[in-house]
């Protein structure tokens, strides 16, 4: 059998029509609408078309489902891959091993994602992984969530980074399990994570069977409680840790949450964690709706702008990033109402019931928790002893005396702002060890022992840190904390801050006691790079 493959140039409104009616007689529908708008928006400007594609996700589900029905389905699919320039002039090349590096290397500079379609009109893409859209006018949109997606066409390796986008097969499936599944692939390709088709987590999530998921047929394709997405979770090898709105599990709560709750999704979301977003119903639907956030949109603040205790980089952050099976990749859903840059029906603020985080195994201390501790940290440990420690002149802070004092002013002020993120305890030390701190500070971190994995927490001022480049951003204090611990554990690791780095070991000899502090002078202290992720200059 010869492989149906074409290209197809999409240099205009009417190539672009003409390019949906093919792919959707029927029409396209909201999702692959909105799919094909994002990739208009991007810049796509040519397409490849595999006609007879064979796809290991729909191959699952037919077997599962469609196989077993009187109606005659398809199984074959078809794969749409996308580009910025022309390349229908590649195509045209008649030696094969010329056609095969020359389309490699076209991909290199354009490729901008593909799209899967099952033959199933009323739902009908099993995978799209696209790009990062462009971010809207004075902002900075991000893709924290993210992995390499690999495809192979006439002999090339086509690479894109991306999170995977499903919509749901409204016959087998919901919501739940579409954002299942997306995270799950996520972890699969980027963590080497189990494989999981959509058939498989329904039937995770099913297990044990429900009154709730019985509401449906077959079971659980109308929605899942939060209970079945946990099942499937942990079926995944995650630690899935909830937060539910706080008047949903006292009435008697104002309606809201304890916490800023953009600050909660943010630290999840920068440590590169799919956090799965539950929305309250909407006008016209009697059930909620479940997202993936992925990335964040963040802007400038004022010089003078009035910040929250103890604030977070979520006070940078006007919107979320997330995938949505019924409205397309990289939606913008806004924290408050009234932003400019929404593009979804929901808000953070007025519609999001639950957060769920699917941490990975051995993570046994909320970002949170750890925030606290780099809090009390900073304020209990080095800004309430510093001025005491240079009185009496029991440290020589040499240059670092003048940073100290410029940054204690700042916190005194509230123009600190924290940064918290989950990361492996060796590329962390990697980290510093690229960066441009101070050489005593590597020195202190270079032979701390470390768990695999830790929270850090990232301190710089509001001046330091309100740049859309980040490559003009600074950070002038930090904290690590031992993620494998918990709240009733010692867990603090490292702490630096202008002029002095204290660290703790664990004493094997007494397991049971505090851990061991020791105090380092950093005489020639400065400035660093936060962590930036895809910057291997500034990482």
């Amino acid at each position: 059998m010869t492989t149906d493959i074409e290209g197809v140039t999409l240099a205009t409104a009417g190539d672009w029509e003409a390019f949906g009616k093919e792919l959707a007689p029927r029409g396209l529908g909201p999702t692959l609408s909105a799919v094909l708008s994002r990739l208009k928006e991007m810049g796509a400007a040519s397409a490849i078309i595999e006609r007879e594609y064979l796809d290991q996700d729909f191959t699952a589900e037919f077997s599962e489902f469609y196989a077993k029905l009187f109606r005659r389905h398809s199984k074959v699919c078809q794969r749409i891959h996308f580009f910025a320039g022309d390349v229908t002039p590649v195509l045209q090349l008649e030696k094969a091993a010329e056609l095969g590096r020359a389309l490699e290397e076209f991909g290199k500079a354009g490729f901008l994602g593909f799209l899967v379609l099952r033959p199933v009109a009323h739902s009908p893409i099993a995978k799209a992984v696209l790009a990062c859209p462009p971010s809207p006018q004075d902002h900075a949109a991000k893709l924290l969530v993210r992995a390499e997606y690999s495809v192979h066409v006439l002999g090339a390796t086509l690479k894109i980074e991306g999170v995977p986008l499903v919509q749901q097969d409204r016959r087998i499936g919901s919501c739940a399990q579409a954002t299942l599944w997306m995270g799950g692939r996520h972890f699969h390709i980027k963590h080497r994570g189990p494989w999981f088709s959509m058939a498989q987590i329904s039937a995770e999530a099913l297990d044990p069977a429900d009154v709730t998921t019985a509401r449906s047929l077959p079971a659980g394709s109308s929605f899942l409680g939060l209970d079945n997405m946990v099942r499937a979770l942990r079926a995944m090898r995650r630690e899935p840790f909830v937060y539910i709105r706080q008047d949903l599990i006292n009435p008697s709560l104002p309606k809201g949450w304890a916490a800023p709750v953009e600050g909660i999704i943010s630290r999840y979301v920068d440590s590169g964690i799919p956090v799965i977003l539950g929305m309250g119903a909407t006008a016209g639907s009697d059930v909620g709706h479940a997202l993936l956030a992925v990335g964040h949109i963040v802007r400038k603040l004022p010089h003078d702008v009035a910040l929250g205790l103890q604030p977070s980089r979520a006070e940078f952050c006007e919107a979320f990033l997330v995938n949505d099976d019924q409205r397309g990749s990289y939606q913008r859903v806004a924290i408050r109402e009234g932003s400019e840059l929404a593009e979804s029906p929901y808000v953070v603020e007025k519609d999001l019931q639950y957060v769920l985080i699917p941490l990975p195994n051995r993570v046994y201390l909320t970002a949170e928790a750890s925030e606290k501790i780099a809090w009390d940290l900073l304020n209990k440990f080095y800004a309430d002893r510093i001025p005491g420690l240079i009185a009496a002149k029991e440290f020589d802070f040499g240059q670092s005396e003048n940073l100290s004092a410029n940054f204690l002013e700042n916190l005194g002020k509230n123009k600190v702002i924290a940064r918290t993120y989950l990361t492996y305890g060796w590329k962390y030390r990697e980290r510093m060890l690229r960066n441009e701190c101070a050489e005593s500070l590597k020195a202190a971190i270079i032979r701390h022992a470390l768990p695999k994995y830790v929270w850090v927490t990232e301190f710089g001022t509001l001046a330091s840190l309100n740049s859309l480049n980040p490559s003009e951003k600074r950070v002038s204090a930090h904290a690590v904390v031992d993620a494998t611990s918990s709240e009733l554990h010692y867990s603090q690791l490292i702490f630096h801050g202008p002029g002095l780095c204290a660290t703790w070991s664990n004493n094997s000899a007494t397991p049971h006691q505090a851990f061991e502090g020791k105090l380092i002078q950093i005489k020639d202290d400065k400035p660093y790079y936060p962590k930036v992720r895809g910057l291997l200059e500034v990482t």
